[in-house]
């Protein structure tokens, strides 16, 4: 767990946290989690936690708002870069789960390497929206149904070393942004990747002995 205490940021350049190295190497498997809350929906994009490198990030776990309807909708994202570079090719995994006007979210996201998959959790659950196909003929009953899930197959990420950074993310060599304009709490960040039941745990308040193994 990351400190003690809830992170009241300001969603400005001096409302951040910070560690001077990574506590985790972000190209292999590692299990990152937090409580989080907002005052309302933010209607730009705004950073929950990241690491950093020299150039990008390793991963981030941001919230992005709908553009064509940024005061109602919109979704959690993590993202994951293959290489400390600006042009470096991005996996992306999204949830539309969002409860604003002060409520809490869990956000946890797991990177397991020996699957290349990075899974994103919402309160302790991921998202897997189907679409109904009463034929079976590949196309949606319902012709304006998109299929989604909240995790990322074939994810090979670079090994970020410049820190965790809690509400804000890196967007260039020398630039920051995307800072939090609300609460961070209960931070969770460890080797290895945690379970379906150790996330929800986690989700539901738990906290978990990491030295015993998923």
């Amino acid at each position: 767990m990351v400190g003690t205490g809830s992170l009241v940021l300001n969603g400005t350049s001096s409302g951040y946290a910070t560690t001077s190295v990574s506590p985790i190497h972000t190209n292999t498997s590692f299990t990152v989690g937090a409580w989080v809350s907002t005052a309302g929906r933010p209607t730009k994009p705004v950073t929950v936690m990241s690491v950093a490198g020299t150039d990008t990030n390793g991963f981030a776990v941001r919230y992005v708002p709908d553009a064509g309807d940024p005061a109602n909708a919109g979704s959690w994202q993590v993202q994951m870069a293959n290489a400390d570079s600006t042009t470096a090719v991005v996996s992306t995994a999204s949830d539309t789960s969002f409860q604003s006007n002060g409520a809490w979210d869990h956000i946890a996201v797991v990177y397991d390497l020996m699957a290349g998959q990075v899974r994103l959790y919402v309160n302790g659950q991921v998202q897997e929206t189907l679409c109904a196909d009463s034929d079976d003929d590949g196309v949606p009953d319902d012709p304006s149904c998109t299929e989604s899930v909240s995790w990322n197959s074939s994810v090979l990420p670079f090994d970020a070393t410049k820190g965790l950074q809690l509400g804000r993310i890196k967007t260039g060599a020398t630039t920051w942004g995307e800072y939090w304009p609300g609460v961070i709490d209960d931070a969770w960040v460890f080797a290895g990747v945690a379970s379906d039941t150790q996330i929800a745990a986690l989700a539901s308040g738990v906290d978990l002995d990491t030295t015993a193994g998923p």
